[in-house]
């Protein structure tokens, strides 16, 4: 028995141990949820090997009244250091994309229209060298499971296969 539970620790062991700057490489959906505010962010994110990472998505808030929705674009710098994922803003920009119906909630509503004014405030205010840090719960070469100093969820998928190595050629070219 007492063999059991380490063999069972290291199956369990997540992937995210051995997690290199070249497993982020390529496009990842994603899905950050912050509870604290009924909040969402879903983004499509591209990491790139010169440390660049760029992201286009939508940060919605969930109100009693209906969604407050935005698209986002940002373009930031990345590292990967012991499952810490540091991610630098160089730049962003949000945009209101609100439906019809819930614009014309907010001019019915002063008081909604002024939550929605602060949160977009809040969205717009992230501005150049903001830094995120996340820890990688878990990886492997689909999915990517992560939080903030919060404790805020981030799941990502894989959207596109990842990066293939080249093999290495014996010297005689075969």
């Amino acid at each position: 028995m007492r063999i059991f539970f380490p063999l069972l620790a290291v199956l369990t062991a997540p992937f995210a141990a051995a997690l290199g700057e070249a497993d982020l490489l390529g496009r990842w959906s994603c899905s950050t949820s912050y509870p604290e505010i009924n909040a969402k962010i879903d983004d499509v994110r591209i990491f790139n090997a010169d440390g660049t990472t760029t992201s286009d998505g939508t940060t919605l808030f969930f109100i009693r009244d209906g969604l407050l929705q935005y698209t986002t674009h940002s373009e930031e710098k990345w590292t990967l250091q012991d499952n810490m994922l540091r991610v630098e803003t160089v730049m962003n920009s949000v945009e209101r994309a609100m439906p019809p119906r819930i614009q014309q909630m907010l001019d019915a509503k002063p008081d909604v229209a002024a939550f929605e004014a602060k949160m977009f405030g809040v969205l717009r205010g992230v501005k150049a060298g903001d830094v995120v840090t996340l820890t990688v719960d878990k990886a492997d070469k689909a999915q990517l499971a992560m939080h903030d100093d919060r404790d805020n969820p981030t799941e990502c998928t894989r959207a596109d296969a990842p990066a293939k190595t080249a093999k290495p050629q014996k010297k005689d070219g075969k």
